[in-house]
């Protein structure tokens, strides 16, 4: 049996941030460049990210090149959408990349996240720590099938309640809350995840 790697939790500098993403994604395209095309599927990463201004964001919208040379799309869930900034960039829904939103207090207390296959995956900070003010805990995985499975998963449940979502650079009224039938799935799955993935503030 494959050894499974131990998540690498780190408190990472805000400064720092954007550019070991852009790292750690790198490494990961390079991995899977032409895997695509090979198979024929469609790769994609999932994203849930508190807006578009988000380094995590901003480090996927900065190697949008590289993502449409690898053949890998990008299905992006936001719980904020206001306008982004003039230095700020995000990925726009297209034919090869989705974006939704859902607009939901209680998701602040999540963590963001990025799924990169079925074994890698970077979890972030809880999103009510705003990264370009403190510096941030993260943790990144790989060779972890379980907890990119239990990423995937807490992804697709909110996918699924999500709506449709235009990120622009023109301001934008804030979204109403969104009603939910069931508690906030990350937070139901975390108590079963391992403790490094507790969705609490730190």
């Amino acid at each position: 049996m494959r050894p499974t790697p131990s998540p690498r939790m780190n408190v990472v500098r805000k400064e720092e941030k954007e550019a070991r993403l852009k790292e750690f994604i790198l490494k990961n395209i390079s991995e899977r460049a032409g895997q695509a095309a090979a198979t024929g599927s469609d790769a994609r990463y999932q994203l849930i990210a508190l807006s578009a201004e988000s380094p995590v964001a901003k480090a996927l919208a900065s190697l949008k090149d590289e993502l449409s040379a690898a053949g890998i799309g990008v299905d992006m869930l936001v719980v904020r959408t206001g306008a982004v900034s003039g230095c700020g960039s995000a990925i726009t829904a297209d034919g090869h990349n989705s974006l939704r939103s859902l607009a939901d207090a209680r998701l602040l207390d999540a963590h963001e996240q990025l799924v990169l296959g079925a074994e890698t995956v970077w979890i972030g900070d809880c999103m009510r720590r705003d990264p370009a003010k403190r510096d941030a805990y993260e943790c990144y995985a790989e060779g972890s099938v379980e907890i990119a499975a239990w990423a995937l998963r807490s992804f697709e449940r909110l996918w699924a309640q999500a709506e449709p979502a235009v990120i622009s650079t023109e301001a934008q009224p804030q979204q109403p809350a969104l009603p939910m039938s069931v508690l906030d799935p990350l937070l139901a799955a975390i108590s079963d995840a391992q403790p490094v993935l507790a969705a609490t503030r730190h």
